[in-house]
């Protein structure tokens, strides 16, 4: 694995959310947190030691909630994670409540390093939780036609999100 480039992921990710927040369950984090930990479940849970995928991972959200632009992706990190994190971008013209929806239809004819960072996205957002209950229960109550775009990317995560779902249902 080339670590360099891991590293140069990571740096660049803090830099671009430097000074955003997450509100999740255990309370405020650090932005930087939640694309960290989505590498680290395709890692250690799904066996990815793909760098280009993790280093997309890291990078999944920079050009939605930063302002990265593709090019700048590309020219740090190749086109194949520039074209990885484009895939995973939210279309932020549409409105909030189609952006899933869109989602959704793009994620069913998405590349599977896409789909891989998706899930492992989505198993973060539900495992760490936020403090809004609204958001929460969207969160799941999407989830099930979500994970039915991205079946078969990765059985594991899949099983995991799953088994989060029926644990959240209780």
């Amino acid at each position: 694995m080339d670590y360099r480039l891991y590293a140069s992921a990571v740096v660049f990710a803090f830099e671009q959310h430097r000074g955003q927040k997450r509100h999740e369950a255990g309370g405020e984090t650090d932005y930087i947190v939640h694309p960290l930990r989505v590498a680290e479940h395709l890692r250690r849970r799904a066996g990815c030691e793909d760098v280009e995928i993790l280093c997309a991972a890291v990078l999944h959200d920079t050009i939605e909630d930063s302002g990265t632009r593709h090019d700048e992706l590309a020219e740090a990190f190749g086109e194949r994670v520039a074209r990885i994190v484009a895939e995973l971008t939210n279309d932020s013209r549409l409105p909030k409540r189609e952006r899933h929806e869109d989602m959704i239809r793009r994620m069913a004819s998405a590349s599977r390093e896409a789909k891989l960072i998706k899930l492992a996205d989505r198993l973060d957002n539900l495992e760490s939780g936020t403090t809004d209950p609204g958001k929460r229960k969207r969160l799941v109550s999407e989830t099930p036609r979500l994970l039915e775009s991205l079946r078969g990317a990765c059985p594991v995560l899949e099983q995991a999100i799953t088994e989060l779902l029926a644990a959240l249902a209780r």
